[in-house]
């Protein structure tokens, strides 16, 4: 037992000296991430130590390769999102955008679709600040906005490209579709919570959301759920959240902002 806890205690020591770190607000990010690597360098070698100095040579031949990959897919993703984060806010600077009417259908399809579909495929907040422009657009700015924008983050198990589920089934020995769908599961009371929640945020950033309209997005939150889950099953975990938001989002579009202003 002792030996399982020391072995434990030392995993655990560079995630504490990383949170340590940052915590302290004198050292940044990029600090913080290379003393964490010298940590896990150094508890890994030492929990090999005693069979000898091959051992240690041929733990790090073998998982750093690996964690090489793991980590390549993560930063591929923060550069493409830190891209399109740019490309955001040159054209919010150099837009001309009219406002658009701040109805309940189009504040919907923001918060549960777009917003969501944003953060699938670059992830790491870039979502939020696409659902927050978007958001100004409907005229709605202060608290409600921060509120509502946090919607971006309601599918965070596929955001990113479904980086950390990916990583995190990998980790635990899972399939990254058997976590997804797991995942998918668990969204159901979730969002039963977060649909409360949203009418009532909706109705702090002055936006009425009248009962049939109610059923109307219960409606679509349990048929973005389903095709979430029926996407875990068929397809990769990495667009089972992408997917699904793409698809009602453009038949939302064609709905409500078809050109002859049909409802």
């Amino acid at each position: 037992i002792e030996a399982a806890a020391m072995t434990t205690l030392l995993s655990l020591l560079p995630l504490f000296l990383v949170l340590g770190l940052l915590a302290s607000g004198r050292a940044s990010a990029l600090v913080a991430g290379l003393a964490g690597l010298a940590a896990t360098l150094a508890a890994s070698a030492t929990l090999v130590m005693p069979d000898g100095p091959a051992a240690v040579a041929a733990l790090f031949r073998r998982e750093l390769p690996a964690g090489l990959w793991l980590s390549w897919h993560v930063v591929a993703i923060i550069v493409a999102g830190l891209f399109f984060h740019r490309a955001n806010l040159a054209r919010e600077g150099a837009s001309g955008d009219a406002a658009l009417e701040a109805t309940p259908r189009r504040l919907f399809s923001v918060c549960f679709l777009l917003a969501p579909f944003a953060e699938s495929v670059t992830g790491f907040g870039v979502g939020y600040i696409i659902a927050l422009t978007a958001l100004r657009r409907l005229g709605i700015g202060g608290m409600p906005a921060l509120l509502l924008g946090l919607y971006s983050q309601s599918l965070v198990p596929w955001g990113a490209l479904a980086i950390g589920t990916t990583v995190g089934a990998t980790l635990a020995g899972m399939m990254p579709n058997e976590l997804g769908l797991a995942s998918a599961l668990l969204q159901i009371p979730i969002h039963a919570l977060y649909l409360v929640l949203y009418w009532r945020f909706a109705r702090d950033a002055g936006v009425e959301v009248a009962p049939l309209q109610k059923a109307d997005d219960a409606l679509w939150t349990g048929l973005l759920l389903a095709l979430i889950w029926g996407a875990n099953r068929i397809s990769d975990v990495e667009i089972a959240g992408a997917a699904p938001c793409a698809l009602l989002l453009a038949v939302r579009f064609w709905r409500d902002e078809r050109p002859d202003g049909a409802r």
